[in-house]
């Protein structure tokens, strides 16, 4: 977003999602774009290999 800013590109912040980073801004042609990046993604949305990474990064400590 520091960026967006940086170049004058309007942006909205959306804190709706909890345990997200989420924005919209708009491209060329006024298609709306939605960026996402989760911060404490809750495990009911993990994906199997995403549950099993957190399983191996655990058992190596």
């Amino acid at each position: 977003m520091d960026r967006l800013t940086e170049y004058n590109i309007p942006f909205e912040e959306d804190h709706n999602l909890r345990g997200a980073r989420r924005f919209y801004t708009y491209a060329f042609f006024g298609h709306r774009m939605e960026f996402l990046e989760w911060q404490n993604k809750p495990q009911s949305m993990m994906t199997d290999v995403e549950k099993s990474d957190i399983k191996d990064n655990n058992s190596n400590v």
